[in-house]
């Protein structure tokens, strides 16, 4: 867990770093966003711990041990999932719109 943390750290550090670098580049950069591009790496550790849950408990089998997880396999999905806390927030949302969509609306057996 802690991996999955500290790769999605790094994620959102880069990530954090590409869009300033680029804005200041193009003298665009607005000092309103520091604290987006300063909390950006907190909230990128967060999402790939909840990534990590979601992964663990949804694809591995509840007889298998945490030895069998490849440590370099959760340290790459946490990473890009750090660098990319917009697309990975949008798959959770899918994710549990999946899990939690009401039942459609139908004929009531019922009533005739």
């Amino acid at each position: 867990m802690i991996m999955a943390a500290i790769a999605g750290a790094l994620g959102g550090v880069l990530h954090s770093l590409r869009s300033m670098a680029g804005y200041i580049g193009a003298r665009q950069f607005k000092w309103s966003w520091s604290f987006y591009y300063l909390s950006l790496p907190f909230v990128a550790a967060i999402l790939a711990l909840i990534f990590y849950f979601v992964i663990r408990g949804g694809l591995m089998s509840p007889q298998g041990v945490t030895g069998d997880i490849n440590p370099y396999g959760i340290a790459a999905i946490s990473g890009l999932v750090g660098l990319f806390t917009g697309q990975a927030a949008g798959m959770l949302q899918k994710i549990f719109e999946t899990l939690f969509a009401p039942s459609p609306a139908g004929a009531d057996p019922l009533q005739k």
